[in-house]
């Protein structure tokens, strides 16, 4: 008795695994071809994405690397203009102080 009771529960089982079978499974092959379908149509967008990333990114790195090229140019400019006009300070200063008192003289008189 015990035998022929595991026996329809097992039936009933498999009936019931049977039945979600025949529903799940279409339902599993829309869902895939659903997947692949989207999948198909998004793909140009993920392709054209991705050439503006890279076109961005070298872009950034060429325009960078010049940037940072004409920085380094422009503090070694900088660099040679103060080292040559630094033994010139000293003239500047006569002149600028002669410059000074010419003034200030120019305007006591008045």
């Amino acid at each position: 008795m015990l035998e022929f009771v595991a026996l329809v529960v097992f039936a009933i089982v498999g009936l019931g695994l049977l039945i979600a079978g025949v529903i799940v499974l279409p339902l599993l092959l829309v869902g895939g071809v659903l997947k692949l379908i989207i999948f198909a149509i998004a793909l140009p967008f993920r392709l054209i994405g991705a050439l503006f990333g890279v076109v961005a990114g070298v872009t950034g790195t060429v325009f960078g690397g010049i940037a940072a090229l004409g920085s380094v140019l422009l503090a070694v400019a900088l660099a040679i203009g103060a080292l040559l006009f630094l033994p010139l300070l000293p003239i500047f200063a006569l002149f600028g102080l002669i410059w000074l008192f010419s003034r200030s003289a120019g305007k006591a008189k008045a």
